[in-house]
């Protein structure tokens, strides 16, 4: 449980902090599925400028299956935090939208 969360984040700060390093001031900063849903909120917070896209090429999950997520707040926010969400197709996004 926790242990992975905090693995997952580690992860994800990882990719942030490269991303980071190279990034000038109105970068468009892309990031893709469900391996760095954190990536928009930890952007965000280094890189206030950063124009933050994130991009499923998964379905993003029923609302029964995301209630069960005990971080599902977390990684809403974190979304939400993007200035642009994407998806692969319209049945991709038809669990996020509702």
């Amino acid at each position: 449980g926790g242990n992975m969360w905090q693995l997952y984040c580690s992860v994800n700060l990882k990719f942030v902090n490269a991303v980071v390093q190279n990034f000038n001031d109105g970068d468009f900063v892309f990031a893709f599925d469900l391996e760095l849903m954190m990536t928009p909120t930890l952007v965000g917070s280094r890189a206030r400028s950063a124009n933050i896209c994130f991009f499923f090429n998964t379905p993003f999950p029923s609302s029964e299956i995301f209630r069960a997520i005990p971080v599902r707040k977390e990684v809403l926010r974190a979304l939400l935090n993007a200035d642009m969400i994407q998806f692969h197709c319209f049945t991709y996004a038809r669990h996020f939208l509702t």
